[in-house]
């Protein structure tokens, strides 16, 4: 009889070195008074089993809508590969939701979904030695959903994330972290960025670059952001527009152009939002 371990460890072999890990970088998402607006990237980094950037490609699929418009999901991190594709995985497991179901039992049906795909990971990758850390990934999450829904009329953002323990050739997961609400603060406004945004989260800092820039392209938005947090759903894209092009200009071997923008209601289905546009950043003084 064959050795079954062994027949998928080698097709797993074979897959790994001859297909390219795609990795998705930025999201950033904005609750608003009347609904949360999200918005990404569209750079795909693809590397080899050592973690060596290879290429980089697109991916227009970093965020999902799921539970008939009601549920937003989005990814960063390890998106594409060993047989895992993020969007066409979640449109598979989506069919299978309860109606009705709320975000936090979404949640809960991702954390047992995400385990199940993962299972062999360590066995089958980690320990044989398969896939390898660049320096950098050592302390970089290996994949993060972020999850953005209406339960009771609140908005709720949830961050459910895998880490590699190189060390034990472990992969740690899923965890899950409430990002919204937030005990300093009970007002239903906030921005939540996943993946590549270092240069973004110092927005508050009256001298760095993220603020500048914001000031230069979208001075209301920024204002009204930082006054009681309500800015409108334009205003929100606009932001979150601003944001996604500061990184790409700190970080461009990794963050690059405009995804897709979705806006979900407080109440009814989201639906992707647009126009797209993609004007470079101006020099601050």
């Amino acid at each position: 009889m064959p050795n079954r371990k062994l027949i998928t460890f080698a097709c797993f072999s074979v897959l790994l070195f001859n297909t390219l890990l795609g990795y998705a970088t930025t999201v950033i998402a904005i609750i608003t008074a009347n609904g949360i607006v999200i918005g990404s990237d569209t750079k795909m980094i693809k590397k080899a089993g050592d973690s060596t950037p290879l290429e980089t490609g697109v991916e227009e699929r970093k965020i999902v809508l799921v539970a008939d418009n009601r549920i937003l999901i989005a990814s960063s991190g390890f998106n594409k590969g060993l047989g895992y594709d993020f969007p066409n995985w979640i449109d598979g497991i989506s069919k299978r939701l309860p109606k009705n179901i709320s975000v936090k039992d979404f949640v809960a049906f991702l954390e047992k979904e995400s385990a199940a795909q993962f299972k062999d990971f360590d066995d089958l990758v980690l320990k044989t030695g398969l896939l390898t850390p660049a320096p950098v990934e050592l302390c970089r999450p290996f994949i993060q959903y972020m999850v953005l829904g209406y339960d009771g009329g609140k908005p709720w953002v949830y961050l459910v994330q895998f880490y590699i323990d190189w060390d034990r050739g472990h992969l740690v997961g899923p965890k899950t972290s409430i990002m919204h609400p937030t005990q300093r603060s009970a007002a239903d406004v906030g921005m939540y960025p996943i993946g590549q945004v270092m240069a973004t989260v110092d927005i508050a800092n009256g001298n760095s670059y993220a603020h500048k820039q914001a000031v230069l392209h979208c001075p209301k938005a920024l204002a009204q952001f930082f006054t009681d947090g309500n800015v409108n759903k334009i205003e929100a894209v606009a932001l979150i527009t601003v944001l996604i092009h500061v990184q790409e200009e700190v970080n461009p071997s990794e963050v690059g152009g405009l995804g897709r923008f979705f806006y979900l209601p407080k109440i009814g289905g989201g639906a992707e939002i647009g126009p797209r546009r993609s004007p470079p950043l101006g020099k601050p003084d």
